[in-house]
């Protein structure tokens, strides 16, 4: 289950995700089947998080960073990768 403040800091904006992930660098990101299904998570710093079982359907992840992200189980039909960091992710 997803970490409720966390998803909150991220439904704020990618600005303010961004900040949090400055601020907390060796936080666990746990973002595990929460629906974030058609999101703009344009340029997030998504790096190392969680995201096994994840609804991320139609979702902007133009430039995100998903590097040593797990999205074993992700659903990402349509969603927009281009130019993310893809780095070691778990597919």
């Amino acid at each position: 289950m997803a970490d409720k403040e966390q998803l909150a800091s991220l439904w704020k904006g990618v600005q303010v995700w961004n900040q949090w992930r400055r601020n907390n660098p060796d936080e666990a990101i746990d973002l595990r089947s929460a629906n974030l299904s058609g999101a703009n998570l344009n340029r997030a710093d998504l790096s190392g998080a969680d995201l096994n079982r994840e609804d991320l359907n139609r979702a902007d992840l133009i430039g995100a960073n998903l590097s040593n992200a797990d999205l074993s189980g992700a659903t990402l039909s349509d969603a927009d990768l281009s130019k993310a960091d893809r780095k070691r992710d778990k597919l």
